[in-house]
């Protein structure tokens, strides 16, 4: 937690020079905190707090691509399994009167609560803005994809539409606050993984 309060400092503190800019801004640096729920996982893993780092650049008024990094903290059920194989075990063949040895493979299946565990997703895409109240309101709404990275082999593709708002704490339109929800739909197999995810935002925006 220390390492994400020092690194968010200083982000924020390499942005300040750009605080002496023009009104608006081509770019936006956005730093979110939430939740993450997960309405069905089949690879057994549960929501729970919830960061984001988002970079966007507004194509013009109303469009702009976003790329970004959002990490969920969450407790996963791990499987392990192992396979272990014994021999002599003997037995009469009633019509030949012999011995007989027979091999047999015993599967040993374990599972264990691994807290802590992160799911990291790398999500992307193209946002739709609505401007108002002279640009100090602003609301969104995007459509795109991510990656995931998590335990019980969680590498997958995933279709990520969000919905949000942001409002502007400052005369110059830099800083930001505003909230983010987005739904998640992966391509996992055998079932499809579906999560919700909601945070708070904080963003600086910079450039011409």
């Amino acid at each position: 937690m220390h390492k994400l309060i020092g690194s968010i400092v200083f982000l924020f503190i390499q942005l300040l020079p750009a605080f002496g800019q023009e009104t608006g801004g081509s770019s936006t640096v956005t730093l979110g905190v939430g939740g993450a729920w997960a309405l069905r996982s089949p690879h057994q893993l549960e929501g729970g707090p919830q960061f984001n780092g988002t970079y966007e650049y507004r194509v013009n008024k109303h469009f702009a691509l976003e790329v970004g990094l959002d990490t969920t903290v969450t407790r996963a059920t791990v499987f392990t399994s192992s396979t272990s194989t014994s021999t002599g075990l003997y037995f009469l063949n009633p019509g030949v009167n012999q011995l007989t040895t027979v091999t047999t493979t015993n599967y040993n299946f374990n599972t264990s609560i691994f807290d802590g565990a992160r799911i990291s997703a790398f999500p992307f895409g193209l946002r739709y803005i609505l401007p108002e109240k002279n640009g100090r309101l602003e609301w969104s709404a995007g459509l795109g994809g991510a990656y995931f990275l998590g335990p019980n082999n969680y590498n997958e593709w995933a279709v990520t539409p969000s919905v949000g708002v942001r409002v502007a704490v400052d005369k110059g339109r830099h800083f930001w606050l505003g909230s983010t929800a987005r739904f998640l739909n992966d391509f996992g197999a055998p079932a499809q993984g579906l999560w919700v995810t909601w945070t708070a935002d904080l963003g600086f925006r910079f450039g011409h």
